[in-house]
């Protein structure tokens, strides 16, 4: 009978990307997966109030930080915006600009998070500076809760990026170290803070940067390689229909859970030993509309490789 050899080419190429895929990815929201509601609400601030730009984005701004930290509460806000900018808005109009007119999400990122998260091979989270309302009104309206399979969210958190210790609280919620985490955020500062606790980070400044980013990602999960440290692949049916086991034969070993609720009710995170492997090949379902090049015919290259991002 004749015996299949892997070549020695293929199998670096597979140990490789075993040590590049990373184990948990770690998305912020506004900016990536939600469009910056803040600008929207300052032009319909000036609106009412025209003459104060600079003043209104800087008292705005300030506000939702605190708001975003759980510092104040919503009312809070609103009166002191009122108090601050001489600004007249009703408090039924300004929660309802800030907890849905101001609201949007990309679908694109929004599909391609979700097939990442159906195929399970990388755990999604969030990492957002948010407020209790707004997180509210995203989870009712666009139930991006189902996207990620823990938030970590800085009302909850009670501190914001880009301090340190709100990536430390992260990872240690996630049970991983920083290089097992590839951290996608907007903001230049929280990726130069996460980088500096250990974490992969990439700076996505535009949708289009976060698609290139999460397509590299796929491409790297359809080699059917999981990350370790901690996480283990569910069992996933393949594009033949059949069902891949795990490497050892029996069921998946529960990967460490890392409470996103750690602001009341928290659970400490464990960690669970998984033994390694090389997985199956499975696929995962491709997003209707990739990246197209300059030419409008979609955009081909090498796979994106994470070792060198630090």
């Amino acid at each position: 009978m004749a015996v299949h050899r892997t070549p020695a080419g293929s199998r670096a190429a597979s140990r490789r990307s075993q040590r590049d895929l990373p184990a948990v990815l770690l998305v912020d929201l506004g900016g990536v997966v939600v469009r910056d509601p803040r600008p929207l609400v300052v032009a319909e601030l000036l609106a009412r109030r025209p003459r104060r730009r600079d003043r209104t984005r800087a008292v705005y701004y300030r506000l939702s930080r605190d708001l975003d930290a759980g510092r104040i509460a919503l009312r809070t806000m609103h009166r002191l915006l009122v108090r601050s900018l001489d600004v007249t808005i009703p408090f039924v109009d300004f929660r309802e600009l800030v907890g849905r007119r101001s609201l949007s999400t990309i679908p694109s990122v929004v599909r391609r998070l979700r097939a990442l998260k159906s195929h399970g091979t990388v755990r999604v989270a969030f990492a957002s500076n948010v407020s209790r309302p707004v997180w509210s009104a995203l989870v009712r309206r666009f139930h991006v809760n189902r996207l990620a399979d823990e938030e970590y969210l800085s009302f909850r958190l009670g501190v914001l990026k880009p301090s340190p210790r709100f990536f430390r609280l992260a990872l240690r919620g996630l049970g991983l170290s920083g290089e097992r985490v590839l951290f996608l955020d907007d903001s230049r500062a929280n990726v130069r803070a996460a980088r500096r606790e250990g974490l992969r980070a990439v700076h996505v400044p535009t949708a289009r940067a976060v698609i290139r980013a999460l397509d590299g990602v796929r491409r790297e999960t359809r080699r059917g390689i999981g990350g370790s440290g901690g996480f283990s692949a569910p069992t996933t049916a393949g594009a033949s229909g059949r069902t891949a086991p795990s490497s050892s034969g029996r069921p998946a070993a529960p990967r460490p859970i890392g409470s996103s609720r750690l602001g009341g009710r928290s659970r400490a995170a464990s960690t669970s030993s998984v033994e390694h492997g090389q997985r199956g090949t499975v696929a995962l379902p491709l997003p209707s509309d990739p990246p197209s090049g300059p030419s409008g015919s979609p955009r081909s290259g090498p796979p994106t490789r994470w070792q060198g991002v630090k």
